[in-house]
């Protein structure tokens, strides 16, 4: 029997099975057409051999899907169709910390795992997540933005500083590396927690101004707006006070595997 078997490889799974290989762990993980070394799995609520395609997958301790399903009724029919005549693994399910990032409410008050929530944002991840923990007894990790390898918070810039009014309207951000996630994930297996749900950041709240001012060279124009809207708002110190916006906690999670993160400076590795 598989430690670990990742339904849908992706970008952070593949950290994951690194991590577990490298560890001697048994995991094995799933793509649609097999490649890099997985299993060739195709996830589709319509199929009417969807029971069998579940069928043929190894047994494992915990099962990991690190794509997200449309609402609870597609998380109810993928469960339907997994297999009954095994032993119930350990449901890890990844989500995001948008719907917390970008909360309604004071931005003053910080956001943790027993906050509610914005019913506006993803309203139907949310509600898958919901069924997982609620009547699956799964785990939901909401992570924070991934970066590491070949997301590079550098390449984003180039994409977001359109104009030094999109650089104005920047404020938090909330980040983790794909290392981090692997560890996070690894550490859950071991100390499981049923219908639970866990924020996962780096233990930083960032401010993309000073992720620019890091990151972007000194004659780039982005530089130059960001000295001009320093002087206008009267910003004389980054990062900023995170009172414009509000920050995502996530101590309790880490606090609960025994870890500490291991990359908190966006695009150092």
């Amino acid at each position: 029997m598989l430690d670990l078997l990742i339904v849908g490889l992706g970008w952070a799974g593949a950290y994951v099975r690194e991590q577990g290989r490298a560890e001697g762990r048994a995991v094995a993980a799933t793509t649609r057409d097999g490649r890099d070394d997985t299993i060739p799995f195709a996830y589709d609520a319509s199929a009417a051999d969807l029971v069998d395609r579940f069928k043929a997958l190894p047994d494992a301790k915990t099962v990991l899907v690190t794509f997200p399903l449309a609402d609870a009724d597609a998380v109810h029919g993928f469960m339907a169709a997994w297999r009954a005549d095994v032993t119930t693994p350990q449901w890890l399910y990844y989500g995001s910390t948008r719907a917390w990032s970008t909360s309604a409410g004071d931005v003053a008050e910080d956001a943790t795992r027993h906050t509610p929530p914005n019913p506006q944002v993803d309203p139907g991840r949310i509600a898958s997540e919901q069924a997982w923990m609620q009547t699956y007894g799964g785990c939901v990790v909401n992570l924070a933005g991934l970066w590491g390898g070949a997301r590079q918070p550098r390449r984003w810039l180039e994409g977001m500083l359109a104009s030094k009014d999109a650089l104005a309207a920047k404020t938090g951000v909330h980040l983790i590396h794909g290392r981090d996630v692997a560890r996070l994930t690894w550490a859950l297996t071991a100390r499981y927690t049923p219908g639970e749900r866990w924020l996962a950041t780096d233990l930083h709240s960032h401010d993309w101004w000073h992720i620019v001012a890091a990151l972007l060279p000194a004659d780039h124009v982005a530089a130059a707006w960001l000295q001009e809207l320093m002087d206008a708002t009267q910003t004389y110190v980054l990062p900023r006070p995170h009172a414009r916006w509000r920050r995502v906690r996530s101590h309790d999670l880490w606090r609960h595997v025994g870890l500490m993160p291991s990359a908190t400076q966006p695009g150092c590795e």
